[in-house]
């Protein structure tokens, strides 16, 4: 309020070329201006205040309340009173949902005091108070799938296999404060101001038309809001429910087989089914495929960590299944194995990647021969190609950071962490390098597809031969794949049959 009660132009203190100033002016002393002004724009100026204020507050509320969570949750694993919260004879939603209301409540405080301004600002703007209850019901929903990832977060900290240190703490609050304000809120403001909020704040405009599949969003404020409360439910629902697992079970996997297998599909379904149709064409632009495939090898590097089992739990799997060999016979015991890999809470994660991958690749394939996304052939081939060079990528991130877990050193997960970004990062770094020294060479292109950047480097082929695909260096870069997929089963094998042996 200071800064703008600054701007506001008088006689006195007038300020060259005000926003504020209704009328304009012909000469640059601060008198004739004043003269030519013809008063204060005072709706644009409370505009201007409420406008800031929208995304002010989502900051000055969210990121305390992430801290303080994050924080808190990894001072108690840290000092080891978390088991004393499970030895509770209280529930663990009831311990979970007094952390949420408890820790944060200064911010809402905070909030609550925020209130009355900001509503004020929005009322003498000229903003229609409907508004000011879509704002606040999204800003709840989505401060629960904030707050309750942030307490995922801290949970996380449990399952690294490492002692939890000042170092952990504040590795965990920067994670937690980078997602929230890097990628949380922003994506926050740009789906709500683009879609949700556009005939409250700018009323009168026609948005390019927005589909879900078959779903148009934008041309209709109750099912833009449907569709957002809905989604957000269902997402709060699956924290909500790994963060209890987490809690309830610090041994375990960060995230259960059966989650994996709604989180993923849901994920990438609900991403792929946008279409942006322009108000002036009916023809769709094909969906976001491409930009699910740029995220696909993200996404599996987030599953592979929070499926993948250690040591430990490898070793109790085989002795689970000698036992259970014991127990049962002929058919059975195949059809009990079987459920065992899929959706056992000690088997390991591969079988459940794998499924998931096959789930992701057959929803692609799908959304690539599926008639209504009006892909074109050169689409398809482009589209086609990720896919094949995305499988065997995920698969070759899965085997090393299983091969990490299972071996006998001290700091598994560090090993697995350093590896992975080894695996990343080499042949990004030098695909790049050969690439911008060569003009595109074979080597750097080579390189480049065994990364996840490959989307880019498909793009880069399909430019330069005009639509046409030479599939030699596709080629090359999946038998590179293929081999590394060999030497990596056969460490996990032999890992695994020497805790076999013992």
């Amino acid at each position: 309020m200071m800064n703008y009660i600054q701007q506001i132009p008088t006689e006195a203190t007038f300020q060259f070329n005000s926003n504020y100033c209704i009328g304009s002016a012909t000469r640059y002393d601060s008198v004739s201006i004043w003269a030519n002004c013809g008063g204060v724009n005072w709706r644009r100026w409370w505009r201007d205040i409420f406008d800031g204020q929208n995304t002010s507050i989502l900051f000055f509320i969210y990121l305390p309340a992430v801290y303080f969570l994050v924080a808190d949750i990894n001072q108690e694993i840290q000092r080891g009173t978390i088991n004393f919260l499970r030895l509770s004879p209280r529930s663990s939603q009831t311990l979970l949902l007094g952390k949420l209301l408890g820790v944060p409540g200064l911010t809402y405080l905070a909030l609550i005091l925020a209130i009355p301004l900001h509503v004020l600002c929005g009322t003498m703007a000229g903003i229609s108070p409907i508004f000011f209850i879509s704002y606040y019901s999204i800003f709840m929903v989505f401060g629960v799938v904030l707050l309750v990832g942030a307490l995922l977060i801290g949970f996380s900290q449990q399952n690294t296999g490492n002692k939890s240190t000042s170092t952990t703490v504040s590795s965990s609050v920067f994670l937690g404060l980078l997602i929230a304000g890097a990628i949380a809120i922003p994506l926050f403001m740009a789906w709500n101001n683009l879609v949700l909020w556009t005939p409250y704040l700018s009323p009168g405009s026609t948005p390019d038309r927005l589909d879900w599949f078959f779903l148009t969003l934008n041309r209709n404020p109750i099912v833009t809001h449907l569709f957002t409360f809905t989604n957000a439910t269902i997402v709060i629902v699956l924290l909500w429910q790994i963060l209890q697992r987490a809690f309830q079970n610090p041994t375990a996997t960060l995230i259960s087989k059966r989650q994996s297998y709604i989180l993923v599909p849901y994920f990438v379904l609900l991403i792929i089914g946008f279409r942006a149709i322009s108000s002036s064409s009916n023809t769709p632009d094909g969906g976001n495929i491409e930009l699910v495939e740029y995220l696909v090898p993200w996404i599996f590097i987030g599953l592979i960590f929070a499926l993948s089992t250690v040591r430990q739990t490898w070793f109790e799997w085989i002795c689970y299944r000698q036992d259970s060999r014991l127990e049962t016979e002929g058919l059975s015991r195949t059809q009990t194995s079987r459920t065992d890999l899929i959706l056992g809470e000690k088997s390991p994660g591969l079988t459940a990647i794998g499924l998931n991958l096959v789930m992701v690749s057959g929803i692609i394939v799908m959304a690539l021969v599926f008639p209504s996304f009006g892909t074109s052939s050169i689409d398809i081939v482009r589209n086609g190609s990720g896919l094949i060079l995305v499988i065997p990528l995920v698969i070759n991130y899965a085997l090393l950071v299983q091969w990490m877990l299972m071996l006998k050193t001290q700091k598994r997960s560090t090993w697995a962490i350093g590896s992975l970004c080894f695996a990343v990062g080499l042949p990004s770094v030098m695909g790049g390098l050969f690439t911008s020294l060569g003009n595109n060479s074979q080597i750097g292109q080579i390189l480049l597809m065994c990364s996840p950047w490959y989307r880019g480097i498909l793009y880069t082929i399909d430019r330069e031969n005009s639509g046409s695909f030479d599939f030699t260096n596709i080629t090359i870069a999946l038998l590179i794949q293929i081999v590394a997929i060999v030497f990596l089963s056969s460490r996990v094998w032999s890992e695994y049959r020497k805790m076999l042996r013992s």
